[in-house]
């Protein structure tokens, strides 16, 4: 029988929550240089290792208030807002999307906010993590091609979404360093829009690359005004790109899906 939508919705919040901890905690693993999967996780304040109940997504924020249990340290905001952005984005998922292609963004989404975090943090983007993406990705459309499970896209769809995502920044960035002298974009730029095209097809992927273009020439321009930044300021664009790409199977759900 069909979930209600509902308990789709609560389903999704929950798991949502749990992979948005996993996000920040793998964020900031990367860039600290440190295992990802083998090393606990401990308190940033005494580093003692984290109780079952701690490791709780949310509750953990909620019960001491946004401190470690030692209290010794506040907690970054990122903590909270990785965890309740990834619940209600794939609660969203679960109720508006097909199953298959729900859990499918849902991965996407984790390792999306892992991207956003890092560049948003030191303005460094990872291959080695993109590329798991685009392999993820392309697993899927062969999956569907053969029946195995509903997905949006065919192979073919996520090769030329590739070619295209990876094709566009890295000629920009010829003609702009032509031009100026110096890099528009960032190779963890091209990298990570050419494994969005894998999952949104040539299409959306533009669509993509315009809507964080614009965004980005937005906020460049308030931090002129305000002079909090001039021409010259880098942005993360990797995290405009993929927050637009987390968004977009909401705001395109009717028509791409």
């Amino acid at each position: 029988a069909i979930l209600p939508f509902w308990l789709r919705g609560c389903l999704g919040f929950l798991l949502g929550a749990c992979f948005g901890s996993f996000a920040n905690a793998t964020a900031m693993r990367l860039l600290a240089g440190a295992a990802i999967i083998k090393q606990p996780s401990t308190c940033r304040g005494c580093q003692r290792r984290l109780g079952p109940t701690e490791l709780i997504p949310l509750y953990g924020w909620i019960r001491f208030g946004g401190m470690c249990k030692c209290r010794s340290m506040r907690l970054h905001w990122r903590y909270i807002f990785a965890e309740l952005a990834l619940a209600m984005l794939v609660a969203a998922y679960a109720i508006l999307l097909p199953d298959s292609i729900a859990l499918g963004f849902a991965i996407a989404a984790v390792f999306m906010m892992i991207s956003a975090m890092t560049d948003f943090e030191t303005l460094t983007l990872h291959p080695p993590l993109l590329v798991l993406f685009a392999l993820v990705g392309i697993g899927l459309c062969v999956a569907g091609d053969i029946g195995i499970i509903r997905w949006h896209l065919s192979s073919l769809d996520a090769l030329m979404g590739l070619i295209t995502g990876a094709a566009v920044p890295f000629i920009i960035n010829i003609i702009y360093r032509t031009i100026r002298g110096q890099n528009g974009f960032g190779a963890g730029d091209v990298w990570l829009l050419g494994a969005i095209g894998v999952w949104a097809g040539w299409a959306l992927c533009l669509i993509i690359f315009l809507g964080a273009a614009f965004v980005g020439a937005v906020i460049g321009g308030l931090m002129i005004i305000g002079r909090d930044g001039t021409g010259q300021t880098r942005l993360p664009f990797g995290s405009l790109l993929a927050g637009i790409f987390m968004l977009s199977p909401l705001l395109l759900h009717g028509l791409a899906f």
